[in-house]
């Protein structure tokens, strides 16, 4: 007789470590497609969150907001997969703190996934908010200059040299037009630093 218990203690060995390491292949991958997503998510909230300040801001986000909208249905297609790859790892088994740190892992993940779908569903309220907001100051800001360019000009014309020859000095018309124009000319360059603005 032939006995194969050796022959048969060596295959179970051999496919308890197939399993395990099959298992831990698949806990790797996880934990990489995790870290990805959780990577964009992170970077994805913190764009949709923010609130612009500036036309620039505003600028910089849409064309990040772009981006993301573009990566999205990658991201949401390795959330899915992600999600079918957690319930085989659960029931697979294997050790039971590993299956519940993954567990763990992909409800955080997915938590935050929730979170960024909705941010990004109501973004565009907030958007318009912002836009509207940005809009209202910059008016102000164009309204402050005409008025300031009003002012200037008035007093210009009122100021302004209208007739050398009234004047019966060069001291006199130093001391009338000239002085007085430097102070308009730095007012006036202060104006045009403003219409940059």
């Amino acid at each position: 007789s032939v006995n194969t218990t050796p022959i048969k203690a060596a295959i179970e060995d051999q496919l308890r470590r197939l399993e395990e390491s099959l298992l831990a292949s698949l806990r790797k991958s996880s934990q990489k497609r995790l870290s990805e997503i959780d990577s964009f998510v992170l970077r994805a909230a913190n764009v949709v969150e923010r609130q612009p300040a500036t036309l620039e801001e505003l600028g910089e986000m849409n064309k990040q907001l772009d981006e993301i909208k573009a990566k999205l249905p990658e991201i949401s297609s390795m959330m899915e997969e992600q999600e079918g790859l957690t319930k085989l790892i659960r029931s697979v088994g294997g050790s039971a703190s590993n299956v519940l740190a993954i567990t763990a892992d992909y409800s955080i993940t997915k938590s935050r996934w929730d979170h960024l779908q909705d941010a990004m569903a109501s973004h565009s309220k907030q958007m318009t908010g912002s836009v509207a907001k940005l809009r209202s100051n910059v008016e102000s800001m164009v309204n402050k200059f005409l008025r300031d360019v009003e002012r200037y000009t008035k007093s210009w014309n009122m100021h302004r040299p209208k007739d050398v020859s009234n004047y019966k000095s060069r001291s006199e018309f130093m001391e009338k037009v000239v002085v007085p124009g430097r102070d308009r000319a730095t007012e006036f360059e202060e104006l045009r630093n403003a219409a940059k603005d």
